[in-house]
């Protein structure tokens, strides 16, 4: 199994308009599970268990990916015991409502790539409270859900802490960073630069 970060620019404002939404969910429901968007969602998470024939993720008694998205939609009670259901379902919405970004520096990745890149940005003069690879990988989810047993985990920049992070990213020393890892942290940076030019935020998952 092959892990990543999946980095997503999104505006949070709209996807928390969706959940509790009683109006939008078989619309987008439709968009998110008859177009290649579910697709891309199946094919990251395959890994992480079994797919059942809609496409949804199986954990031994876990709902599936559209139950939760159902269950997020409807504003019904969460159970604490699905939430990597759920925290694939907040993945698959902000897919959808969000954009992309390129992560070839951040999949496949080894776990210590994280805590070797998070080091290096420090040594190189970047706060980790501004800026932390750790903080991207591990903050927790951006909206209210339970919390997963265990993967995916979650991070995230909300749009007014994205101007500090590019504004301590620019000044860095990034010489100190060997070649190795110099890209990696570049390729932040760009997510960074799209959230703030698409006035949005930046959400990641790990897996």
């Amino acid at each position: 199994m092959s892990y990543g970060i999946h980095p997503i620019v999104v505006a949070l404002e709209e996807v928390k308009c969706v959940l509790g939404s009683q109006q939008k969910p078989a619309s987008l429901l439709g968009r998110l599970f008859g177009s290649r968007r579910v697709d891309l969602v199946s094919e990251i998470i395959r890994d992480q268990g079994p797919l059942d024939e809609d496409d949804g993720f199986i954990d031994d008694d876990s709902i599936t990916i559209e139950q939760a998205l159902r269950d997020l939609f409807s504003g019904a009670r969460l159970n604490p015991g699905d939430g990597a259901a759920y925290a694939y379902a907040l993945f698959a919405l902000c897919n959808q409502l969000g954009e992309f970004q390129v992560n070839s520096e951040w999949s496949p990745m080894r776990a210590e790539r994280g805590d070797i890149v998070n080091t290096a940005m420090k040594e190189a003069g970047i706060p980790e409270e501004v800026l932390g690879i750790h903080s991207l990988m591990y903050r927790g989810a951006p909206l209210d859900i339970p919390e997963p047993g265990d993967f995916p985990s979650m991070g995230y920049l909300l749009n007014e802490e994205l101007a500090p992070a590019v504004k301590a990213l620019s000044g860095a020393d990034l010489s100190v960073i060997s070649d190795e890892f110099r890209p990696a942290v570049t390729q932040v940076g760009l997510w960074l630069d799209r959230a703030l030019a698409l006035k949005s935020d930046l959400v990641c998952f790990y897996f």
